[in-house]
């Protein structure tokens, strides 16, 4: 057999590894984009001063138009 030639018993590991190769590239991205967000106690913290921020202003706002 010449190097030119496949093995018909071990031509599909070529495409496997190459789909493996593909599939971890796609998931170290999502890592990359998970490890870069907020984690959810701080996306809720920030929502619920947001909205306490909201009720001040609104309270605020309803107080000094009496």
């Amino acid at each position: 057999m010449t190097e030119n030639e496949l093995c018909p018993q071990h031509s599909g590991l070529v495409t496997e590894l190459e789909n493996r190769k593909e599939n971890d590239i796609k998931l170290w991205e999502a890592v990359e984009k998970l490890q870069n967000r907020l984690p959810n106690w701080a996306t809720w913290s920030m929502s619920i001063l947001t909205f306490m921020l909201g009720l001040a202003c609104g309270w605020i706002g309803a107080l000094s138009n009496k």
